[in-house]
C-alpha cells in the first residue's frame, strides 16, 4: 500500500476563503427603490442647477451609462441612471395638483377645524395648529416658532410621521377587533383626508405612503423594510411635484427618516446599558439630528444644541396631546360644550410641551453653511457608518473616517454662499 502523497501546492486556509468571499461580497446592501430614489432626485436636481443648454447633453449621457450599465448587468448603476433620465424629463412637466374646487373645500375645512382648534387651546393656539393641521395652517407667532426651532423642538410644529403613527395607530386600536383588510382600508382612508386637509405637505405623504407599508408586515409576518418604504414614498413626492426636493421641508423630513434608519440601531447597540426604552429614544432622536445638521446649517445656518434634551423629554408627552386634542376638535362641531371640558387634559399636556421646549431657552450653534461636496462626503460616512455597508465594523469605521475628515474639512474652510 502506497504512501499518501503530499501535494506541493500550497494548502487554502480558512483566511484566504474569508478573504476570497470579502472581495465578491458588495460594499453595500442597497435596495433597488432606494436607487431609484436617488436617481429621481439627482434627476431634478440637475434640471434646476444646470443651465439650460446642459440639460438635453446631460440626459444623453444618463441615458448611455443605462444602456451600457444593462448591458454590462450592472443593475443597481443602470437602475440610478434610467431613473436619473427620468427625474429630469419629470421635471419639465408641471407639478400634478389638485383641481381648484377640491382644494377650495379643503382649504375652507382645514379654516373651520383651525377656528375649534384656537378656541380650545386660547393659550398656544399656533401650536395646537401646527401639530394638528400641519406648518401651513399654523399661523403662528414668528418670534415662538424661532424660538421653538432654537431649541430643537420646530419639527412638531410640521405633521410628520410622529403625528400620523400615533393617530393612525389610534384608530387600529379601536378597530383592532376586525379584520385586516377593513382596518387598512379605514387607515388608507384616514391617511387620504389627512393629507389632503393638510395640503399634502411632503412629510405627510412620505409618513402616509411608510404607514400604509409597514401595517401589513406585521400580520404577514413579513419583515419590515424601512428604506424601502421611505424611498417609495420619496418617489411619490417627487413625481407629482419635481421641485419638492428642493425645499428644506423635504430636506429634513426624508433626511431625518434616512438618519434614523442608517444610525439608530447603530447608536442603539451603544446605549446597551441604559434601559431599552430611553435606549431606543436617544439612540433616534440623535440619529435624527445627525441625519438633518447640513440641511440645517445650510438652510438656517445653526444647530441646536439643547434639541437632543428638548426631543427626550418632549416627544414622549406628544401622544397624550394629539389624539386627545383631534378627538375634541371633532366632538367640537356637534358638541362644543362637552369638548371644551374634554380638551382640559390636552390643554394641560401643550402647556407641559410647552414649558419644557422653552426652559432650555435659545442655545444654538451659529455655523457656515456646508458646500453640496461636503454634503456629499458626510451623508457618505453616513451610509458606511450604517450595517448596509457590509464590511466589518472596524473597515466600516474606516472607510467613515476617510469621508468624514475631508468634508467637515470642506465645510470648515471652503463653507457654501447662501
Amino acid at each position: 500500500m502506497s504512501a499518501p502523497t503530499i501535494s506541493s501546492e500550497k494548502a487554502t486556509t480558512p483566511s484566504d476563503i474569508d478573504r476570497a468571499m470579502q472581495k465578491r461580497t458588495p460594499l453595500f446592501h442597497l435596495r433597488p427603490l432606494f436607487l431609484a430614489a436617488l436617481g429621481l432626485c439627482l434627476g431634478t436636481g440637475l434640471f434646476f442647477w444646470l443651465p439650460g443648454r446642459f440639460l438635453l447633453p446631460s440626459g444623453l449621457v444618463c441615458a448611455f451609462l443605462a444602456c451600457f450599465s444593462l448591458s454590462r448587468k450592472w443593475n443597481s448603476a443602470a437602475i440610478l441612471a434610467f431613473c436619473t433620465v427620468l427625474g429630469l424629463a419629470r421635471a419639465f412637466l408641471p407639478p400634478l395638483t389638485l383641481p381648484e374646487g377640491i382644494s377650495a373645500r379643503f382649504s375652507a375645512l382645514a379654516g373651520a377645524f383651525g377656528g375649534r382648534i384656537d378656541a380650545l387651546f386660547p393659550d398656544y393656539p399656533g401650536v395646537a395648529r401646527g401639530m394638528l393641521l400641519g406648518a401651513r395652517n399654523s399661523e403662528i407667532e414668528a418670534a415662538l416658532s424661532r424660538r421653538l426651532y432654537d431649541v430643537g423642538v420646530g419639527h412638531l410644529l410640521a405633521v410628520s410621521g410622529l403625528h400620523v403613527s400615533i393617530l393612525s395607530g389610534c384608530i387600529l386600536l379601536i378597530w383592532r377587533r376586525y379584520a385586516l383588510r377593513l382596518r387598512y382600508a379605514c387607515i388608507a382612508a384616514f391617511l387620504l383626508f389627512y393629507c389632503l386637509l393638510t395640503g399634502g405637505a411632503p412629510s405627510v405623504i412620505r409618513a402616509s405612503v411608510m404607514l400604509l407599508c409597514t401595517i401589513p408586515a406585521g400580520p404577514s409576518l413579513r419583515r419590515r423594510d424601512t428604506l424601502s418604504s421611505l424611498s417609495l414614498a420619496c418617489c411619490i413626492v417627487v413625481l407629482l411635484d419635481p421641485a419638492a426636493p428642493a425645499t428644506p421641508g423635504f430636506q429634513l423630513s426624508f433626511l431625518a427618516v434616512l438618519g434614523i434608519v442608517l444610525l439608530a440601531p447603530v447608536l442603539q447597540a451603544r446605549f446597551s446599558l441604559l434601559a431599552p426604552p430611553l435606549a431606543k429614544s436617544l439612540s433616534a432622536t440623535l440619529a435624527a439630528t445627525f441625519g438633518t445638521a447640513p440641511v440645517m446649517a445650510r438652510a438656517f445656518s445653526q444647530i441646536s444644541i439643547f434639541g437632543l434634551c428638548a426631543n427626550v423629554l418632549v416627544v414622549p408627552l406628544a401622544p397624550f396631546f394629539l389624539a386627545p386634542a383631534l378627538l375634541c376638535t371633532v366632538l367640537s362641531f356637534p358638541f362644543p360644550a362637552f369638548a371644551e371640558t374634554l380638551a382640559a387634559l390636552p390643554r394641560f399636556v401643550l402647556k407641559l410641551m410647552m414649558t419644557l421646549s422653552l426652559t432650555g431657552g435659545s442655545t444654538v450653534l451659529r455655523v457656515s453653511a456646508p458646500s453640496a461636496a461636503a454634503m456629499l462626503l458626510y451623508y457618505a460616512a453616513l451610509l458606511f457608518c450604517s450595517r448596509f455597508c457590509m464590511r466589518p465594523a472596524r473597515t466600516r469605521a474606516l472607510y467613515a473616517g476617510l469621508c468624514l475628515l475631508p468634508g467637515l474639512l470642506l465645510w470648515a474652510l471652503l463653507p457654501a454662499a447662501v
